[in-house]
């Protein structure tokens, strides 16, 4: 278990190139060690000198790069090391072992970029190749250069690494830059809703200020209406933020659902049971319209519980509609109801409630148009663009 935890501690505190360079490092001393001991037992001790050499080479390495604590001279320095091996054991063998010098480029995809990794690649194969030609006409003891079969083997072998290796890499970038793009995206969403947040807190504010100085002017109302329809609008703004946690998407809300709830809400706060008819194409607006649009909502549907329905509930009813209209969008807001409406009552109206409508419809650069059909009519036409 404390074996698992100092892994699990080493892994989340150390980069991706600092864990393959350490694996790296590890593979290779395993590999070369377990090669030393079976070259010793059997017999083949110069392998296994060779191989010794290299072991106290890396292992001076590590501690030489512990101490500096340059992560790309410890990539540098294995990579150098591991490649020279294979060429000291190609040549101390007669040029019959050719498996390391094959498998060796494979180091450098995992270990490098795309473009390192190809030029390493080629210099790899032309030192080999050099080797192979040299070893041919000075020593005659390039075996594979007398079988055709052996040589197309190693180029074929070399050339899957090869595409392997591009291949790998290329995945490899477009998944990061993938990543990259989420992640650039998510960071300008979360600093877009702090932003929010402190747009929110001073609207919060201006509502009590305005309160307040409807109170110095004496037009306010009890304490206990002020704070309950404040709470409402409060609960209306945060709101936002709940659909947008609950939502699979950070950037955007759903029109209905959003209304949907915020009618529940304001029937729940006041105790009634106001029918509510939504209807709209599914729309999902960017977070600031979706907040303006439920603070003008709010106040319409809390006036219309206070004052238009009074008789049996199960008849009333209030019908939201939100459509889109060649480049615009029009809400309206309609109660079905056939009590008697003052409009110019209405738009001259200086409540609190009117003056946030008001102000709201100016930040949205909207229109509003107030009318008596078979109960108060709201039109509200806006510009917005929709996000899904």
């Amino acid at each position: 278990m404390k074996k698992v935890t100092i892994l699990h501690t080493f892994l989340q505190n150390h980069t991706k190139k600092e864990i393959l360079v350490a694996g790296f490092y590890l593979f290779f001393l395993l590999i070369i060690t377990l090669a030393m001991f079976l070259d010793f037992l059997i017999g083949n001790r110069k392998d296994a000198a060779i191989e010794l050499v290299f072991i106290v080479v890396t292992l001076l390495s590590l501690l030489y790069n512990r101490y500096v604590k340059n992560i790309d001279i410890a990539l540098n320095s294995i990579v150098l090391i591991a490649t020279i091996l294979t060429y000291v054991l190609l040549i101390s063998n007669d040029f019959q072992m050719a498996i390391f010098h094959i498998i060796m480029p494979l180091a450098f995809f995992l270990l490098y970029d795309l473009k390192r990794s190809l030029l390493y690649f080629w210099i790899h194969q032309m030192i080999v190749t050099a080797l192979y030609i040299y070893a041919y006409y000075h020593y005659g003891s390039a075996a594979f250069a007398y079988s055709p079969s052996d040589i197309v083997a190693i180029i074929m072998a070399s050339l899957i690494i090869l595409f392997i290796g591009i291949f790998y890499h290329l995945g490899v970038e477009n998944s990061y830059r993938q990543l990259e793009r989420s992640n650039a995206h998510n960071r300008v969403l979360l600093k877009e809703i702090h932003h929010r947040v402190k747009n929110n807190l001073n609207i919060i504010a201006s509502i009590l200020g305005l309160q307040m100085m409807n109170i110095k002017k004496g037009v306010a109302k009890d304490a206990y209406t002020v704070l309950k329809e404040n709470q409402l609008r409060i609960q209306a703004i945060a709101m936002i933020h709940e659909a947008l946690y609950r939502s699979d998407y950070l950037d955007s809300i759903d029109f209905t659902k959003y209304t949907r709830a915020l009618t529940e809400l304001i029937n729940q706060a006041y105790g009634k049971e106001i029918s509510v008819d939504i209807s709209s194409d599914r729309h999902c607006f960017a977070i600031e319209t979706m907040f303006r649009l439920g603070v003008i909502l709010n106040e319409l549907f809390t006036n219309s519980i206070k004052y238009a329905f009074t008789g049996d509930e199960s008849k009333d009813q209030v019908t939201i509609a939100l459509h889109r209209e060649d480049h615009h969008y029009r809400l309206v807001y309609h109660e079905r109801d056939h009590y008697h409406i003052d409009i110019d009552t209405i738009k001259n109206s200086r409540t609190l409630g009117m003056k946030l409508i008001h102000l709201t419809l100016q930040e949205m650069h909207g229109t509003m148009d107030i009318s008596n059909d078979n109960g108060l009519k709201v039109v509200i036409q806006f510009v917005s663009e929709e996000i899904m």
